[in-house]
């Protein structure tokens, strides 16, 4: 059984990708389980040395804390992943403050709007999203991007999910016409670093 805090995924470079055909994609190959639309959501990043987290948070709820940190130096394919999920009366303004009086000094905020789909595909559902994002901290430029993921717990073996993770970048590959994946994370799009690889100080 995969750990719960192995994070297999894939991201494309997606400005040629409209969200209806993306949309009629999905519904017309795979059982849909939910459909999310998130809008100019932010991800406010915080760094105390080399390390780096995520604060997630939308409409004043206090959101989640993430870590994430590469397997391998050349590909964000197998990464490991932890959220730190808050009580409900836990407020952002606590978050910002433990974040704060622990020495994290935060680098930017990345703002999103996403569709996010959940997907089952046989032995496994997966996450597919369609965001736009942007710098707030820089010039206003937009990019967007195309992610899946396999749900951590849904595959018995991260090698099954990397098989069906395979399996779906070529359907993506072939009727969207896309690239090769990305290798590198949003945030390193963004900030022009690297996440950390397991292992490294």
């Amino acid at each position: 059984m995969p750990s719960m805090y192995d994070e297999i995924e894939v991201k494309y470079e997606a400005d040629s990708i409209n969200e209806y055909h993306l949309r009629n994609f999905l519904f017309g190959n795979y059982r849909v389980l939910e459909f999310k639309h998130v809008n100019d959501s932010p991800d406010d990043y915080y760094t105390q040395g080399t390390n780096v987290v995520r604060h997630r948070h939308e409409d004043g709820h206090q959101g989640e804390l993430t870590v994430k940190l590469r397997k391998a130096k050349r590909s964000v394919r197998d990464r490991k992943e932890v959220d730190l999920r808050f009580a409900p009366e836990t407020t952002v303004a606590d978050v910002v403050s433990f974040l704060k009086y622990t020495g994290w000094t935060k680098l930017f905020t990345i703002r999103k709007s996403a569709d996010i789909y959940w997907v089952e595909d046989k032995k496994a559902v997966l996450t597919v999203s369609l965001y736009d994002a942007y710098n707030v901290e820089s010039p206003k430029i937009t990019k967007r991007f195309l992610e899946i993921e396999v749900e951590k717990g849904t595959t018995p073996t991260i090698e099954e999910a990397k098989v069906i993770l395979d399996t779906w970048e070529k359907k993506i590959e072939s009727h969207f016409d896309m690239g090769t994946p990305c290798t590198y994370s949003l945030y390193e799009y963004f900030s022009g670093k690297k996440y950390k690889t397991s292992g490294e100080k």
